[in-house]
């Protein structure tokens, strides 16, 4: 999520308003955050978008703190602009560097393709691990491969690597 770059918006499809004002601005137009539906989540998760009766859409950060700015959108096309381009000018001001990492190594390993070609290739397993039984069994493969002197070097790190991304799928994807 860039704080650093403008919108991909214009400034007339996307405004900010503090948060006591924002949390007051769906009552004002028939509803309140907690009875709308079809409420979105964007990319980074770190805030939540609840469209109103009028249109518009409403961009709170999840932890709803007072200082914590809000976006209203007057369209859902533009609030699918900002959620294509992951671009908003809400910081996830709540969240440590740990959690900030965190998401951005879960949205790295979505694509199972960087670790799972190279584990089947090399020691003919499947990844992403559905158990963690699945995960133990490949860790005894991996390690019994990887004590093979006679296959290079290059080649068992490379399926050390794959294995390291995909135990981390495994326990990252439980959390974000």
């Amino acid at each position: 999520m860039s704080t650093n770059r403008s919108i991909p918006v214009p400034s007339a499809e996307c405004r900010t308003l503090p948060m006591p004002e924002a949390l007051a601005y769906p009552e004002q137009h028939g509803g309140s955050i907690h009875r709308l539906r079809g409420t979105r989540a964007i990319p980074s998760k770190c805030a939540t978008g609840y469209p109103l009766v009028n249109g518009e859409i409403v961009l709170l950060e999840n932890g709803l703190r007072d200082t914590s700015p809000a976006l209203v959108f007057s369209t859902a096309a533009a609030f699918d602009a900002c959620c294509r381009a992951d671009q908003f000018l809400l910081p996830p001001a709540y969240m440590t560097w740990g959690e900030i990492h965190m998401v951005a190594v879960g949205r790295f390993l979505t694509e199972p393709a960087v670790y799972a070609v190279p584990l089947r290739a090399g020691v003919q397993v499947e990844a992403p691990f559905a158990t963690q039984m699945a995960l133990e069994d490949t860790y005894t493969r991996v390690r019994t491969y990887l004590r093979r002197k006679f296959v290079p070097w290059e080649t068992r790190e490379t399926i050390a690597y794959a294995f390291a991304l995909a135990v981390a799928q495994f326990w990252v994807a439980e959390v974000v």
